[in-house]
């Protein structure tokens, strides 16, 4: 991902928004507080009101309150991380989280959708140059899937007419 202070205005709300989702779906709660840390929430919920999650944004302000409700220090191994997350502390939002609608993934596509042009679309191009690539490419692919049609492939030779080969 980019440097944040690198991003337009329009790629910022989707670069926090997406880190949000990612970290939740992975690990919820406690896992984005533990990776991301308290910076740029004031950021983040307002990147969920602007992509229409008002319910995201509140159930995220709770969240960080009892995120900041206490003294943290850092988690240090996988076992310290395991015992942390089985006292549950972070449950109650990861269901609430669940059960929000729209999505984050269908928010972030709208988004994306409507702001197209401030985003790099993988799979889409108009550059000459990679269209040529790219024909290329799949003409080699075509070439060598009519050869394997053949019997033609690494470690064989050409299947030759019959006739062709023996003694006359």
């Amino acid at each position: 991902m980019s440097e944040y202070d690198q991003l337009s205005k329009k790629q910022r709300p989707a670069h926090l928004v997406f880190w949000y989702y990612s970290e939740v779906e992975n690990g919820g709660h406690m896992q984005y507080f533990e990776n991301r840390g308290p910076a740029r929430i004031r950021e983040t919920i307002a990147a969920l009101e602007l992509l229409g999650c008002s319910r995201h944004a509140k159930l995220l302000s709770r969240a960080v309150a009892q995120f900041r409700s206490k003294h943290r220090s850092r988690i240090r191994s996988v076992d310290e991380y395991v015992d942390t997350a089985l006292q549950g502390e972070f449950d109650r939002f990861d269901s609430e989280y669940a059960k929000c609608r729209p999505t984050l993934e269908q928010a972030l596509e709208r988004y994306l959708g409507r702001n197209r042009s401030e985003f790099v679309v993988v799979g889409e191009t108009t550059d000459p140059e990679v269209l040529e690539h790219e024909a290329k490419m799949e003409e080699i692919v075509r070439h060598a899937m009519q050869a394997i049609g053949r019997g033609v492939g690494p470690g064989s030779s050409p299947k030759r007419d019959s006739k062709e080969g023996e003694p006359g």
